[in-house]
C-alpha cells in the first residue's frame, strides 16, 4: 500500500491514516475519519459539514491518550453520499510531529474512540 499520496501541487506530503477520530465544535461531539494528514493539515471524512473558517478541535486516539489538535476548515466537500473537509492546523506541536513520524513508520497504536453522539 502506498503510504504517501503524491500530487505535484502539494506543499506537504500526505500520510494515509484511515483512523476514527472525534471532532468537537463547541459542546457538540462528532465522529469522523481521518483520511490523511501532513505537517500543515488533514483531510477528514465526516457526516457533518462545517462552513469555511470554522475552528474545530480534533482528538486523535493514540496509545493510551488523545492527541488534541486545533484546526480551521479551509475546504469543504459535500456530495449525495460523501462529506469531507480539508483542515489547516492552527498550532503545530511536537506531539503532532511525533504522531506523523510514528504514523509514517507504522509505530502508531491507534485506539478506537468511544463516542456517544446524540
Amino acid at each position: 500500500m502506498e503510504l504517501f499520496i503524491q500530487r505535484t501541487t502539494r506543499i506537504n506530503r500526505r500520510i494515509l491514516a484511515d483512523q476514527k477520530i472525534v471532532i468537537t465544535h463547541g459542546d457538540v461531539i462528532h465522529s469522523a475519519t481521518l483520511i490523511n494528514c501532513s505537517e500543515k493539515g488533514m483531510y477528514v471524512k465526516s457526516g457533518t459539514s462545517f462552513p469555511l473558517d470554522t475552528i474545530l478541535e480534533i482528538m486523535i486516539p493514540v496509545k493510551d491518550e488523545a492527541l488534541k489538535v486545533t484546526v480551521k476548515v479551509v475546504r469543504s466537500f459535500k456530495t449525495a453520499d460523501y462529506e469531507g473537509m480539508g483542515v489547516k492546523l492552527l498550532n503545530e506541536s511536537l506531539e503532532y510531529i511525533d504522531f506523523l513520524i510514528d504514523l509514517y513508520f507504522g509505530f502508531v497504536n491507534f485506539k478506537t474512540p468511544y463516542i456517544k453522539c446524540s
